[in-house]
Formats: C-alpha cells, structure tokens, sequence
C-alpha cells in the first residue's frame, strides 16, 4: 500500500497541443521525460497496477504539465 504522487507533462492539453503547432515543444527534446501520457492514459496505467487516482491538479509549476495523485490499497 501507499500513495503515488506523480508530476509531468499532459501531451492532451490545449497548451501541448499549440507548441506542437508552432514546432516549440520542449517536451520532446527532454530526456527525464522519455515517455509523454495523457491523463486519462497515465489512470489507466495507474489502475491496472492496482494504484486509485484520487486527486488531479494542472501544476502550477510547468507549463504543460499535470499532477495526479494515486493510492494502492494494502493487499
């Protein structure tokens, strides 16, 4: 059991979407972000590891980004 925290880009938000069109998506150049998710696809793959996403925020910090917050019950 525990809680995930988890705090990364968003590749389908409106802000990803036009620095794709304009070609300056810095997203795509960055190694620590080698796999780009969507929400809902970022809860699926927390769900079938067992994790429950029980918070989402659009981060203050980055542009573009996400945070999601999950927890997996004690088996």
């Amino acid at each position: 059991g525990g809680i995930l925290l988890i705090s990364c880009p968003n590749s389908d938000c409106a802000t990803w979407r036009v620095m794709d069109q304009a070609r300056n998506n810095p997203y795509w150049n960055e190694l620590e972000h080698h796999h780009n998710f969507s929400r809902h696809l970022l809860a699926q793959l927390l769900q079938a590891s067992g994790f429950e996403p029980f918070a989402y925020n659009i981060s203050s910090r980055y542009k573009a980004s996400m945070e999601l917050m999950a927890r997996k019950p004690l088996q």
